[in-house]
C-alpha cells in the first residue's frame, strides 16, 4: 500500500508543476512547449486513472499497489 500512496503523490506533485509552469510562464509559444505540456499532464491523469481503476477492480484480491 505505501508503494501505492507514493506514486498518487509523485503523480499529484507533476500536475502540479505542470499548472506552476502555466502560472509562471504563461502560455507556450513554440509547438515542441505545448507537446511537452501536454503530455505532463495527461501522463499523470491516466497513471492516477490506472491506479485508482485498479484499487476498485482488485478490492477483495491481494495486489502489492
Amino acid at each position: 500500500m505505501k508503494l501505492r500512496y507514493i506514486a498518487i503523490g509523485l503523480n499529484t506533485l507533476l500536475l502540479m508543476l505542470c499548472v506552476g509552469f502555466f502560472v509562471g510562464h504563461g502560455l507556450p509559444k513554440s509547438l515542441i512547449l505545448w507537446g511537452s505540456a501536454v503530455l505532463w499532464f495527461v501522463a499523470p491523469l491516466v497513471n492516477l486513472a490506472f491506479i485508482f481503476r485498479l484499487n476498485k477492480k482488485n478490492r477483495c484480491n491481494s495486489f502489492p499497489l
